[in-house]
């Protein structure tokens, strides 16, 4: 039997109630969690732009036609974009920007509001997904030009749509194939103003929606891609098949995963949380003459490049500026807009004191975590702090406690602490039963203008 054949048997039966109590509960928080990733880029000048997709443009032709399966693409992109969205480290892959915006609106579309058949979608997505993810090795693909999240979205959305259409074995896993044929994962870097990374990922995921429906239509493709030589030739990647299928069935995926604790690249994740730790038992950060961050290699050079003239995209990796928003604007750690720098000389000279180097040692914690050490010299001594799990990740996972105060700290400043109150209870219900899920699915519908 053909790998994605084997994949397919699984994604086909997924149901919500093959998850444990702890495994829905993070499923949960995760769909929660990526509401106000939705709400967040809803509001940035980007998230906007995405939507003006759909009015008539260029010759008076629109980019996405509303109400149509481009809806998944604005969506998509739109959450992506504010990197507040959570990550799986194994397999450096932002799962649920692709996954909850494509289930809550192909629900929609296809009139689906049972919570085991929907739950259910959302575990054949993220297996599928993050499977690919580690079949491809995106923690070193990444490196050589490969946006992991890029190349698996159509893969991922897929095996959502698949899953909400009840689709045979034998569809599903034609539709699989018709998604890997979309795959491609040199975005290059963000250009400035508009990037164009968040348009083409949207419509990624949508030709994994695409895919799934022509699979229902009895469209097909070579359903042994991932058993020969498919990854190395068009792609140059030395896949792992084997990650596909293996444990496939057992605990599930969503375990792995990890949320942000604020918007910032994954990379920056582990130093940022550090030095917030230091500020908390009393480091003054004006008074610091050096401040040394050390990480592995292999990411050492993204969170030192400058913040360019696209500060959205570029404030979220620089770790310097980064530090200077935790020291004097702590607030902005949860902007997911970031439209211009923020002008405060105490910032600025912050900024010039931070040293970024490689620390061999800590790769040894790679892929799972993606850990920093920092050494802060003041007139009182120097200061060391070292994070190999960052607040969020599997080892430090966020309750509900701290999901919800997460949620409440980007969402509150942008549609009030009572509206936010009024999401937080329908995200976290939305797995209840229908009338939950449909509440959630109406909410995302009105947020994009649906």
């Amino acid at each position: 039997m053909t790998v994605l054949k084997t994949f397919a048997e699984f994604s086909a039966a997924t149901r919500l109630d093959q998850l444990s109590d702890a495994e829905r509960e993070i499923l949960k928080l995760h769909l929660l969690d990526t509401c106000a990733a939705a709400i967040a880029g809803s509001n940035t000048p980007i998230g906007q732009a995405l939507r003006e997709l759909q009015a008539p443009g260029a010759g008076g032709v629109p980019v996405h036609a509303p109400g149509t399966i481009s809806d998944v693409s604005v969506r998509t992109g739109t959450v992506r974009h504010t990197e507040v969205d959570d990550i799986h480290t194994s397999s450096n892959v932002t799962p649920s920007s692709m996954i909850v915006p494509t289930a809550l609106t192909m629900a929609r579309q296809l009139g689906i509001n049972d919570p085991q058949v929907f739950g259910g979608a959302l575990m054949a997505g993220y297996e599928a997904i993050l499977r690919l993810g580690m079949t491809i090795d995106g923690p070193v693909v990444m490196y050589k030009g490969i946006w992991p999240t890029f190349f698996c979205a159509a893969y991922g959305t897929a095996a959502v749509t698949a899953r909400l259409l009840e689709l045979s074995v034998e569809a599903t896993a034609e539709a699989l194939a018709i998604a890997l044929t979309t795959s491609t994962g040199g975005a290059g870097r963000p250009g400035p103003r508009r990037p164009g990374r968040w348009l083409m990922v949207g419509e990624a995921a949508r030709a994994g929606v695409a895919a799934a429906l022509a699979a229902a239509a009895g469209f097909t493709a070579q359903l042994e891609l991932l058993d020969g030589n498919w990854l190395a030739q068009p792609h140059g990647i030395d896949g792992k098949p084997e990650a596909m299928t293996e444990g496939l069935g057992g605990a599930s995926i969503v375990s792995e995963l990890s949320m942000k604790p604020c918007c910032t690249g994954k990379q920056a994740a582990a130093a940022l949380s550090a030095f917030r730790d230091l500020l908390e038992e009393g480091l003054d950060a004006e008074a610091a003459s050096a401040i040394e961050v050390f990480v592995p290699e292999r990411y050492a050079a993204m969170i030192d490049r400058p913040a360019g003239p696209n500060v959205h995209v570029s404030s979220f990796g620089n770790i310097r500026y980064q530090f200077g928003l935790a020291a004097f604007h702590p607030e902005s750690l949860f902007d997911a807009a970031r439209t211009t720098k923020v002008e405060d000389a105490r910032l600025d000279a912050l900024m010039d004191k931070v040293v970024i180097k490689v620390d061999e040692a800590l790769e040894t914690h790679m892929p799972r975590c993606w850990p920093a050490r920092i050494e802060v010299t003041t007139p009182a001594g120097k200061f060391e702090k070292t994070v190999i799990a960052a607040p969020g990740d599997p080892d430090r996972r966020f309750g509900r406690e701290a999901t919800v105060a997460k949620f409440h700290a980007i969402t509150d400043r942008l549609i009030g602490e009572s509206e936010a109150d009024a999401w937080a209870s329908a995200g976290l219900g939305a797995l209840a039963d229908s009338a939950g899920l449909d509440r959630l699915i109406g909410r995302f519908e009105d947020l994009f203008g649906g």
